[in-house]
């Protein structure tokens, strides 16, 4: 199926810092750029995006209009929840439910997700209805639920990033359950309402900046994915 309109939420964190700075983490500049407007800037530049949701903790919504003024696309500022569930769910509650239009649903801290990443996340989501770009792991993993601790095949496992990519009313039936708290991401709200996650492969520059030591990688990727 060939969508007729795409979506885009970005899903910010709350009010709180992981990088000792004094603005949540999606405000924090890269060369004069808050990640959060790289983040929507990589998805919006290599798909045509017909409405832009960004997730915002309540105490910098006004902030977060200032910082999407100039953006092209229409943009709607909605407010956060206590946990990510509920903010997506605010966020779903500004888009249509519609089984021709996809939502695309990208963290506010991932500004490098590459433009083959997400047509290849937009063409298994046409396939299946739901899809996440994944990447392999590289290091040797170990079960530890276990006493003694056991080896796991890393075969077995990947790495899974955003933008996930939902048919619209998939994902809207899928937040019409209740909170869980083994709810991750969207994709495990969705599979958790019975539906089928289709995989991409990802890129491995498409980290989540959560630490000041990946802004060291932030900046050796920028000039690869930003002019």
């Amino acid at each position: 199926m060939k969508f007729k309109k795409l979506h885009l939420i970005i899903a910010a964190g709350g009010s709180g810092t992981r990088m000792g700075t004094a603005v949540p983490k999606q405000f924090v500049e890269l060369r004069k750029t808050p990640l959060i407007l790289l983040a929507a800037k990589s998805v919006a530049e290599v798909l045509p995006i017909h409405q832009i949701v960004v997730v915002s903790h309540k105490e910098y919504i006004e902030k977060t209009k200032e910082i999407f003024k100039p953006f092209s696309a229409s943009v709607i500022v909605a407010e956060g929840g206590t946990e990510r569930f509920h903010s997506i769910k605010n966020a779903l509650a500004y888009l249509p439910s519609a089984k021709d239009e996809a939502i695309l649903i990208h963290d506010a801290v991932r500004p490098f997700a590459s433009p083959e990443t997400i047509h290849a996340v937009l063409e298994e989501c046409q396939k299946t209805g739901a899809a996440v770009p994944v990447v392999p792991l590289k290091e040797s993993i170990r079960n530890i639920s276990h006493r003694p601790s056991r080896m796991a095949l890393r075969a077995d496992f990947a790495i899974v990033q955003t933008p996930q990519c939902f048919r619209s009313d998939l994902i809207q039936k899928a937040y019409q359950q209740p909170f869980a708290d083994f709810f991750t991401d969207d994709a495990s709200v969705a599979e958790h309402a019975g539906f089928e996650i289709g995989i991409a492969p990802g890129n491995s520059e498409n980290i989540k900046i959560t630490e000041p030591s990946d802004l060291v990688l932030a900046e050796h990727y920028y000039d690869r994915f930003f002019k």
